[in-house]
């Protein structure tokens, strides 16, 4: 779809780890954005001639109003992610009121970025949110497209790719939460900020949810060997049993406010989830870059 120069897209989440590289290249396209981040201050964005930062949070329907003043499109990125206590609120009740704020301003076209954890069949809280999130959007009368990413990871090391990163940099044994045989297939941020454009320049896409990886399918193990090798380092790995990490985390999350693990990355990093990016490739032009050359430019 074309946006008019006086209509814009609101990024919700833009401050994120996904959303400034897609207001960068909504920017580069030449659309107008609302880039909507939750708190104020500071920018996260150079400023450009097409760009406006907004204050807002999912959770307050008033602010979300007038968000969307002017807005044609929105990319839906802002999401709790580590089972915390409002979750619910933000995942479900903001996407309840995302689409309530949609109808009223009269804008039809959503771009919901959802997540393989989605489609595990024993959800944690991060897992369950999104898919009750995923039904709102889908049964909304909106036109909306959903993704769902794989491990996304960049440059800026944030998420499953981020946390593992760390964990090979600081420590001479990895531990892993599970067996290890975990698939997942990376997939480049670069690449999944691509496909958020084309969902919006190609009407074709709407009503339909797309698998978004990387060409390479790995195991979690592999997935630590692949960081430690670029990283020049050589790191054993110690493998937690499943059922005494799902432990750890439920005793954790009953101490702590923020703890390091959570039910969700222990359920999610041990349910494999049927993953095909062809149609993506074939309704979005889809080429994502290979695991090897992702760990290039990132690691050099």
């Amino acid at each position: 779809m074309n946006v008019r120069p006086d209509r814009y897209v609101l990024v919700t989440g833009a401050g994120g780890f996904i959303g400034k590289p897609v207001v960068e290249r909504l920017l580069q396209r030449g659309w107008p954005v609302k880039a909507m981040v939750r708190a104020p201050g500071a920018s996260p964005f150079a400023p450009h001639a097409q760009l406006r930062v907004v204050s807002a949070d999912v959770r307050d329907a008033a602010a979300l109003t007038a968000a969307m003043k002017d807005v044609a499109v929105v990319v839906h990125l802002a999401a709790a992610m580590a089972d915390e206590k409002w979750s619910e609120e933000v995942n479900v009740g903001g996407a309840e009121k995302l689409v309530s704020a949609c109808k009223a301003a009269g804008c039809t076209r959503v771009i919901n970025i959802s997540s393989q954890a989605a489609k595990i069949p024993r959800k944690g809280t991060y897992a369950r949110t999104k898919s009750e999130a995923d039904r709102m959007f889908t049964n909304s009368g909106l036109d909306v497209t959903t993704l769902m990413p794989s491990v996304v990871y960049g440059e800026e090391r944030k998420g499953v790719f981020g946390a593992v990163a760390k964990f090979v940099q600081k420590l001479p044994i990895v531990p892993v939460l599970g067996d290890g045989q975990w698939i997942c297939a990376p997939v480049y941020i670069e690449d999944v900020a691509e496909a958020i454009c084309r969902c919006i320049e190609r009407d074709a896409t709407i009503g339909k949810s797309y698998d978004l990886g990387g060409p390479n399918e790995i195991t979690f193990d592999q997935l630590i060997d692949g960081i430690s090798a670029k990283l020049g380092l050589k790191r054993r790995k110690f493998h937690i049993p499943f059922g005494v990490a799902l432990l750890a985390a439920r005793i954790l999350a009953s101490l702590l406010p923020r703890p390091p693990i959570t039910v969700s990355n222990i359920l999610g990093s041990n349910q494999n989830t049927p993953m095909d990016i062809g149609p993506a490739q074939r309704d979005l032009g889809f080429d994502p870059i290979d695991f090897e050359t992702g760990m290039k430019k990132i690691f050099g």
